[in-house]
């Protein structure tokens, strides 16, 4: 229905400058989706990089809108 996706672009579009996105490495359907829908309103392309948070690994994504 594109709710998410909606919701999102709002948020980044209101609050412009640089944002950070993290997703579990293992979850595809979030990566996949995080992925598209940042694309969609970063000024670039993402710097996707895999760090730690409390002791477990994710996936960041860092970009610009």
């Amino acid at each position: 229905m594109g709710v998410g996706r909606e919701a999102f672009k709002l948020s980044v579009n209101k609050y412009p400058g640089k944002w950070l996105t993290r997703v579990l490495p293992n979850n595809d359907g979030a990566y996949k989706f995080w992925e598209k829908v940042i694309s969609e309103v970063a000024t670039e392309p993402p710097e996707v990089k895999k760090e730690l948070y409390m002791g477990k690994e994710m996936v960041y994504f860092y970009y610009n809108v």
